[in-house]
């Protein structure tokens, strides 16, 4: 599982974030900040951030769940 921005080196008004993720059996999530409701996304799917924070992702089947990998 892995979180890449483009432009990561360096801060622009917002940045393009893509989150990737073997998910076969199982349901790939992201979170913008440390709290907050966790989002469903496809593998390779992106998403906007506005806002210099730290992004999560994990997977889980509903019971089970990996640790959470960031970017920050």
């Amino acid at each position: 599982m892995s979180i890449s921005a483009s432009d990561q080196d360096s801060w622009t008004t917002s940045k393009t974030i893509t989150v990737t993720g073997t998910t076969s059996g199982a349901t790939l999530q992201y979170r913008v900040g440390s709290t907050g409701d966790w989002t469903p996304i496809t593998s390779g799917g992106t998403f906007t951030l506005e806002e210099n924070t730290t992004i999560y992702a994990k997977l889980t089947d509903g019971k089970n769940e990996t640790s959470p990998t960031t970017l920050t």
